[in-house]
């Protein structure tokens, strides 16, 4: 957000997008042997109106944004309402990039994933990564380190 200012002169609407794991949200819960990725985005948006001082916003207020949004928007879903509300929460992200007025930050933690619980056959993996060059992803490994 910073950058941004530096570069426009003004501080920005700013919005910010975590990945959430929609899971644990699901009501009935899904039964454990269900397979594949359950996933959306939550997004939290910051105007200038929000800064009372025109400064940028502190770390924790931003986490802040973010924690209600995700309850807010999410919360626990019926399973019947899991696709409208998974391509709702993604629309919100993507209209946001396509119109280009306001700054997007998209990021998220893996740590609440079970990708090391799946065991497909062959055992429990060792180490997950991802496939996608063009992000950055730091991800902490089975034992805890980084």
């Amino acid at each position: 957000m910073g950058v941004s200012q530096a570069k426009h002169g003004r501080l920005r609407t700013s919005l910010a997008s975590h990945t959430v794991n929609l899971r644990p949200k699901i009501v009935p819960p899904l039964p454990p042997l269900c397979c594949g990725n359950l996933l959306t985005k939550v997004a939290a948006r910051f105007t200038v109106e929000d800064s009372f001082d025109m400064a940028l916003p502190d770390l924790k207020d931003l986490i802040g944004l973010l924690r209600d949004a995700a309850k807010h928007s999410i919360g626990k879903v019926p399973r019947q309402d899991l696709y409208s509300t998974a391509i709702k929460c993604r629309n919100v992200v993507h209209e946001a990039i396509e119109k280009g007025e306001e700054d997007v930050f998209l990021f998220t933690s893996w740590c609440r994933f079970p990708f090391y619980e799946d065991d497909f056959g062959w055992g429990k993996p060792v180490w997950i990564s991802r496939t996608h060059p063009t992000n950055k992803v730091v991800m902490e490994l089975k034992h805890g380190s980084v």
